[in-house]
C-alpha cells in the first residue's frame, strides 16, 4: 500500500468562531492517517508498543492553499517519501470534496526507543516496510532548523492531562492550538513550519513567545528556560 487515504466530515467542534477548520485539527488528521498507515505498513502502534519503540513527529512544514469549514467533507492522502540521514519523511495532501488541493505538508518523523529514550536508525529498523514511492511528490526538500524569538509577545500556557498521549507528553496536535492561540482570532498561516526540541511532560508550565513583522511570525515555546518547540510562517490576507 504506497499511499493511503481517508475522509473526514469537519464538526463543530474542529471549527473555529469563524466556521474555519483550525491549525490543531488538520494536524490531529495528519497524525490519524499517518498512523493508520503505519499499521497497513506493518510498524504501527500497536506492533511497536511490543518492540519498545515508538514515532515521534520531529518538524513539519504545511502550506495552506484554502481553509475548509464546518461540515465540509475532506480527504487527506498520505505517503511515505523516503529518509533523510536519522528521519523518515512522510507527504500529506488535502483535499476538498470536488478534489481541490486545500493544503500539502511534509513531516520528518524520528524512531525512537521508548525504554531507553533514544534515537534509533529508521531505515535499518523499519525501511524494508517502506514502498518505493521516488515517484510521488516531496513538497518541500528541506525542513531545516529555525530561530526561537526572545522579544515579542508573551503567553502562558499550563499543559494539561487531556493533553497529553500514549508518549507520556504534549501531543504534537496541541502545540498547533497554542501557535493559533498566539497568533489571534482571524489569523490563518499560509506556510507553516514546527519543530518538535523537546518533550512537554504533563504539569509543564509553557512559556510562548510570538513575534510579529508585516504577514511573518516566529514562535517560540520554553519550558524552564529550554525550547521545546519553534514555528515559523506567514499569515494569509
Amino acid at each position: 500500500m504506497n499511499t493511503f487515504q481517508e475522509s473526514f466530515r469537519i464538526r463543530y467542534s474542529e471549527g473555529d468562531r469563524h466556521g474555519r477548520l483550525k491549525l490543531r485539527t488538520f494536524f490531529d488528521y495528519a497524525q490519524e492517517v499517518a498512523g493508520s498507515h503505519a499499521t497497513a505498513l506493518g510498524c504501527g502502534l500497536e506492533a511497536l508498543l511490543k518492540r519498545k519503540q515508538a514515532w515521534v513527529l520531529s518538524r513539519i512544514r504545511v502550506r495552506f492553499h484554502a481553509y475548509p469549514s464546518i461540515g465540509d467533507e475532506v480527504t487527506l492522502k498520505t505517503w511515505p517519501s523516503g529518509f533523510d540521514h536519522l528521519f523518515a519523511r512522510r507527504e500529506f495532501e488535502l483535499y476538498s470534496q470536488d478534489s481541490a488541493l486545500l493544503a500539502e505538508a511534509t513531516s520528518f518523523w524520528l524512531f525512537l526507543d521508548t525504554e531507553n529514550l533514544r534515537i534509533l536508525n529508521a531505515v535499518k529498523e523499519i525501511g524494508d516496510l517502506m514502498p518505493d514511492n521516488s515517484g510521488l511528490p516531496v513538497h518541500f526538500e528541506e525542513l531545516g532548523k529555525l530561530p526561537s524569538p526572545a522579544e515579542g509577545e508573551s503567553f502562558e500556557f499550563s499543559v494539561r492531562e487531556t493533553q497529553i498521549d500514549l508518549n507520556g507528553h504534549l501531543n504534537n496536535a496541541e502545540y498547533a492550538g497554542v501557535i493559533q492561540d498566539v497568533l489571534g482570532e482571524g489569523c490563518y498561516p499560509r506556510e507553516l513550519q514546527v519543530n518538535y526540541q523537546k518533550s512537554v511532560p504533563p504539569g509543564s508550565q509553557l512559556q510562548v513567545t510570538c513575534l510579529r513583522d508585516g504577514d511573518g511570525f516566529q514562535v517560540a515555546g520554553r519550558v524552564e528556560e529550554t525550547v521545546a518547540f519553534a514555528a515559523a510562517g506567514t499569515l494569509r490576507d
